[in-house]
């Protein structure tokens, strides 16, 4: 007996002393494989920082417990974290662990894990983790004998986990925040009862900038039949519950093959109106507690059919809601007999032109009295939404707007008045309109709006009077009155496709007139960087690139008393503003601003919406040229000597160029050409007039008045180039040429007729000297001229050039002898004839520079257009492959579909061919100043 007592004993240590040892023999064997196993099949990093290991805990299988488990992501998400917990807990078959041939998973518990899953706007996942099927093959054929790892899980947890997918193409936001979930279910099976329940503390629902929930609670409860052999899974008895709505669902998924078939119905489990209210997005609604809700509701609906690429299930949605009450607590007055039927079905949901819209009742008093109507009853059916919508709508609704606050909560500061009313029904198929059959289209009524005012912390705004009417032409916009921001301004007009814009994608058109009195333009740009913190009088403002809509075809006639932009102020602004195709065109915007008068023509074109174009011709009369280099930077850098010049220019100038996301121009882009007139300018100071002065020793050139100015310029290749011109400057004559880069590079040169008694004594010495040596070397007796001939370069940077004069001779010579040598004169007339050889010369280099230059830019526009007419080709190829790809295999839907393509086809062609002649006529016009510039330069010059 104590013998046996004895190796009973011996054998009970051992075990103790294995389920101690036995964990940390196998700790590193099980780490070495997950990393190993994980890391080889992922496009991303898996780490942990410690494993656990125990046989006690779960006896008689082994735990393991893996701590800062993390999934990193590599490009394009480098250093993303895809996924971290603080622990992840297993159940590990011991025996499996010990063979070591394949280690066999019971249980797994997540702890705390935080789930970010981001789509970008290429489609780029960064939960696409897995390696690609070619490598799979090559690891498989690599790891044939390695060490693997089996799921035979039989009951899984997640505790307190944060869950946020974030789908920027789709626009779609979602956020799960302490989720809660469990379910048990032998996964060795290939039959089996999965029951799962799960429970999370806050979700928010983001769709298309809608709040949809924010901070809703949910509750699952799904017990699912699991038939691995067909691949089919059954919903038992399931619940989901969010908010107050509680549903029920039944049915079963199916996944035979690639598609995926389905069959589920769903159903309200409680009948209280306070269901319905959960429904209403987050973003229109307060929170509902305490709310007194009465009344019935039912809210049933189904999803049948398969679902893969090119189909999807169809479905159905039925709501009533009878007899219901809503009163918010704490609010005097209440909703009343709400009283609603709507039914969305799609039978088949690959065939869009099979969905019905019946909403039979919509109607509901809000707060209404004796002296509040405030009742709202419409109805809308719609029918062959794809290939010719049918519509029939009434909407009957009287609003007193300032009972609302006894009604729905609203915020203390905001406020709100005003009398809406609107009376209308539409009744009749899209195809009446297109084809014009006006009497077979019922459109009738108006909506009018009277002394509303609306305002809170950001928006105060008051109309007088609204008033539109429908016709089966046309919704006519008769008059809007109205006070924004302290602006004054009335609009009228039209627009006459307004039902097909309601209904289809189309392109909007219409006409519109706009006044107002005041608008000051610098409350609406955008904060710069890092000015949100500024004080609000030094803050700094930019504008930013917007993409002009591509669905509208619209004319706006304005007329605005004054625009207040920057420090610039614009009166009697009138003029036209066309949207199409992508670009808001100018016609004959006439302003007065400066002390004169500029007429602008031009677009702003966002086919590019990254980059866009702009191209415009204005004409400038009598502009103050000091305020008009201050108030504009473009006009420094291509004329940098208007910050030191006073005075009043008239100018002409035609540029194209590309805006960068600020709105500047992007300068090495910059094509154009204009000129420059003045009658009289005054130039003072400035760091090239002060070299002038002090290189020539004249100190009256530090003030320069420059009469009878016509200056022409070309704008290509970064810098402005000017046309050599005549100009009188104080007592001088001058001839000036040259050019200035964006980037404050100047060269000019400026060829002077100076009066010796501008010039300093210093000067005359130096010249007197210079003559005299010219004397000794002919044998002459030649005296200085009353005018000198300097040649004055000035060149380098602008903010500090150089100026280099050069003696060219004098004018007006006295006392000269008949006896200067024959040889001289020949000298002489030799330097001459190489001069006018020279001059020609140059100008005829200048007049090939111009028309070279005029050749890129024409050859740069016609590329440009070109390439956007490719683009817009292929972007129409794309939308009619999209609506072929939409049409499935219905042979119907695809006749239908073939015409909509071929309508994008001819259409993106008839945008393409208007892009290339706007060019090719652009180009013409170039090449064709361009040689009118270059023959007058060689005539100067002959």
């Amino acid at each position: 007996m104590k013998k046996a007592l004895k190796i009973v004993g011996i054998v009970l240590l051992l075990f103790i002393a294995a389920l101690v040892i036995l964990p940390f023999a196998l700790k590193g064997k099980i780490t070495q494989i997950v990393k190993k196993e994980a890391n080889k099949n992922l496009n991303a990093v898996l780490d942990f920082d410690d494993v656990g290991i125990s046989l006690i805990r779960n006896f008689p299988n082994l735990s393991v417990k893996i701590n800062a488990l993390s999934i990193i992501g590599i490009a394009p998400f480098e250093g993303d974290t895809l996924a971290y917990m603080d622990d992840m807990a297993l159940t590990v078959d011991v025996m499996s662990a010990i063979r070591g041939d394949q280690i066999e998973i019971l249980t797994i518990d997540l702890h705390r894990p935080v789930i970010n899953v981001k789509v970008l706007e290429d489609g780029s996942a960064n939960y696409d983790i897995a390696k690609a099927s070619a490598e799979e093959e090559d690891l498989r054929a690599e790891t044939s004998d390695a060490e693997g790892i089996n799921l035979n899980i039989k009951g899984y947890s997640v505790s307190d986990g944060r869950v946020v997918y974030d789908d920027v193409p789709l626009g779609f936001y979602i956020l799960l925040d302490g989720l809660n979930h469990s379910g048990n279910g032998n996964f060795a099976e290939d039959v089996f009862t999965l029951r799962t329940q799960s429970s999370i503390r806050s979700v928010d629902v983001v769709y298309d900038g809608v709040k949809y929930l924010r901070r809703a609670k949910a509750d699952l409860k799904a017990d699912l039949a699991m038939d691995f052999e067909q691949f089919k899974f059954t919903f038992m008895e399931n619940e989901l519950d969010v908010n107050a709505l509680e549903l029920g669902f039944d049915g079963w998924l199916a996944m035979p093959g690639d598609d995926i078939d389905m069959d589920i119905t769903f159903k309200s489990l409680k009948s209280d109106l306070v269901t319905i209210l959960s429904l209403v997005p987050a973003d229109f609604a307060e929170d509902l507690e305490g709310v007194d809700a009465a009344g019935t509701v039912s809210l049933t609906g189904f999803v049948k059919g398969g679902y893969n690429e090119n189909s999807m299930p169809g479905y159905g949605i039925d709501l009533l809601a009878e007899n219901g009450r809503v009163q918010y607590p704490d609010l005097p007055r209440s909703i009343e007999n709400i009283n609603i039927s709507a039914s969305i079905k799609s039978p088949e949901g690959d065939d869009l032109d099979l969905l019905t819209v019946d909403v039979a009742k919509f109607y509901m008093e809000i707060g209404k009295t004796r002296q509040h109507k405030n009742t709202v009853d419409a109805e809308l059916y719609l029918r062959n939404p794809m290939s010719d919508p049918k519509i029939k709508t009434r909407v009957d609704a009287d609003m007193d707007l300032g009972s609302f606050r006894d009604v729905i909560p609203m915020d203390e500061d905001m406020s709100i008045a005003g009398l809406f009313s609107a009376h209308f029904a539409l009744d009749g198929a899209l195809s009446d309109i297109e084809n014009q059959r006006f009497d077979r289209f019922t459109a009738k009524g108006n909506a009018q709006l009277t002394q509303m005012s609306y305002s809170d912390d950001d928006l105060s705004v008051k109309i007088s009077e609204a008033l539109a009417d429908f016709t089966p032409q046309r919704l006519n916009l008769s008059k809007l009155k109205l006070n924004y921001d302290d602006i004054n301004m009335s609009f009228d007009g039209y627009v006459d496709n307004y039902v097909a814009y309601a209904l289809t994608d189309t392109t909007l058109h219409g006409v519109f007139n706009f006044t107002a009195d005041r608008i000051d333009a610098n409350k609406y740009m955008v904060p710069s960087e890092g000015a949100a913190d500024a004080e609000e009088d030094t803050e700094e403002y930019e504008l930013t690139a917007f993409e002009v809509p591509a669905n509208l075809d619209v004319t706006l006639k304005a007329t605005v008393g004054e625009v207040l932009y920057e420090d610039i102020i614009l009166k009697n602004v009138k003029g036209e503003v066309d949207i199409r195709e992508q670009t808001a065109s100018l016609r004959n915007l006439d302003f007065q601003t400066l002390g004169g008068r500029i007429v602008m023509n031009g677009y702003y074109r966002t086919v590019n919406p990254e980059q866009p174009e702009v191209s415009f011709t204005y004409d400038m009369q009598s502009i103050d040229l000091k305020a008009a280099a201050e108030a504009f930077s473009s006009v420094e850098k291509m004329a940098p000597i208007a910050k030191q010049a006073s005075g009043s220019i008239s100018s002409r100038l035609e540029i194209n160029t590309l805006l960068d996301a600020k709105l500047d121009p992007v300068y090495e882009t910059m094509q154009g050409s204009g000129n420059l007139r003045s009658a009289n300018l005054v130039l003072e100071g400035g760091d090239f007039l002060q070299k002038l002065a002090s290189t020539l020793k004249s100190p009256q050139l530090k003030r320069q008045e420059i009469r009878d100015l016509n200056v022409s310029f070309v704008i290509a290749d970064g810098r402005v180039t000017t046309s050599p011109f005549d100009v009188r400057i104080n007592n001088m004559r001058a001839n000036i040429s040259g050019y200035s880069t964006f980037d404050q590079k100047i060269d000019y040169m400026m060829r002077m007729k100076v009066p010796r008694s501008e010039l300093g004594s210093d000067f005359n010495k130096m010249a007197e000297n210079l003559l005299g040596q010219a004397n000794a070397l002919f044998g002459g007796s030649m005296s200085l001229g009353e005018t000198i001939n300097v040649d004055v370069q000035i060149h380098g940077d602008l903010m500090s050039p150089s100026v280099s004069p050069n003696f060219a001779g004098s004018e007006g010579a006295s006392d000269v002898k008949e006896t200067v040598k024959a040889a001289a004169k020949e000298k002489v007339e030799e330097v001459i004839d190489d001069t006018r050889e020279k001059a020609r010369a140059e100008a005829r280099e200048r007049a090939d520079k111009v028309l070279s230059d005029a050749q890129r830019q024409a050859d740069r526009i016609r590329k440009e257009a070109s390439d956007a007419a490719e683009a817009v080709r292929k972007e129409g190829e794309r939308a009619a492959q999209r609506i072929m790809d939409e049409a499935g295999s219905n042979p119907i839907a695809r006749a239908a579909a073939r015409t909509a393509a071929d309508q994008a086809r001819q259409e993106a062609n008839r945008r393409a061919d208007q892009l290339e002649k706007e060019a090719e006529r652009r180009a013409n016009d170039i090449m064709t100043k361009a040689r009118s510039e270059s023959d007058r330069i060689i005539g100067e010059a002959e």
